[in-house]
């Protein structure tokens, strides 16, 4: 796995902090749950398609945002992520997604659309 520190503004890739609800819905129509989605993210890697989960946990995503090589720290970022710190429902993780996957977009525009995710802070929440 890769470490990255901060987000990159010149890559092909997003990143995001997201929330993961820890017992997924199972979909609407089939009744299929849904597979992992960071197990899709590492899977995708191997495409050399700039996919990664950088890291996993709050006490993880802390460090970095408070470890930051440039700048100050995030504070209001910092903020939303210790909420979440405590709460067994959700797990955070730190991921990039290429522009270029579009399955991987795809699912994750789904499953915050079904409320299995929530971007604690991604391109669009900036």
């Amino acid at each position: 796995m890769k470490i990255r520190n901060g987000f990159v503004s010149n890559s092909s890739s997003s990143s995001y902090i997201i929330a993961i609800k820890a017992l997924l819905k199972p979909c609407p129509t089939c009744g299929r749950q849904g597979g992992d989605f960071l197990k899709m993210i590492e899977l995708a890697n191997n495409n050399n398609d700039d996919n990664e989960v950088d890291g996993v946990g709050a006490e993880h995503i802390l460090w970095s945002l408070q470890n930051v090589e440039w700048g100050a720290p995030n504070k209001e970022l910092i903020k939303k992520v210790e909420e979440y710190k405590s709460d067994e429902d959700w797990t955070l993780a730190s991921i990039h997604l290429s522009y270029h996957n579009e399955q991987l977009n795809e699912e994750l525009n789904r499953l915050v659309k079904e409320g299995n995710i929530k971007i604690v802070d991604g391109p669009d929440n900036s």
